[in-house]
């Protein structure tokens, strides 16, 4: 199930832990937990955040990853509003709560395009 999350939808994950699989439960839980390890990592490199950002198909479409991310960083100062993390907005959109020190953002990219780019810019560099 674990080797399997980088394979498979994340709806699928979240589906199977909402419901309360216990390979689910688990593989997502250590999804989430990298995730705001990382997150920590950086901010402690930095002395601290202002603003999180998702961004890219994970980042825009899974609001559970977003939830569980922000929760296990309430205490860099991270507060999501949960009711506006489970809305579908268009366009970019602010999860923060109105008394949350950082920031939390999504804002969405067309990760094809910049791949596209950037492959476009290296091959011009090369010629």
């Amino acid at each position: 199930m674990i080797a399997d999350l980088g394979k498979t939808p994340i709806a699928w994950h979240e589906a199977g832990a909402a419901a309360g699989d216990p390979d689910y439960v688990l593989a997502f839980d250590m999804f989430v937990y990298k995730i705001a390890a990382k997150a920590a990592e950086m901010a402690t490199a930095m002395g601290g955040m202002d603003a999180l950002v998702f961004t890219a198909g994970i980042g825009e479409h899974a609001p559970a990853v977003r939830a569980g991310v922000a929760d296990r960083l309430a205490w860099l100062g991270v507060h999501m509003d949960h009711a506006r993390n489970a809305l579908r907005a268009e366009g970019a959109w602010k999860l923060s709560r109105e008394d949350s020190p950082v920031e939390v953002y999504v804002i969405p990219t067309d990760e094809e395009y910049m791949i596209a780019s950037d492959v476009e810019r290296i091959l011009a560099e090369c010629a």
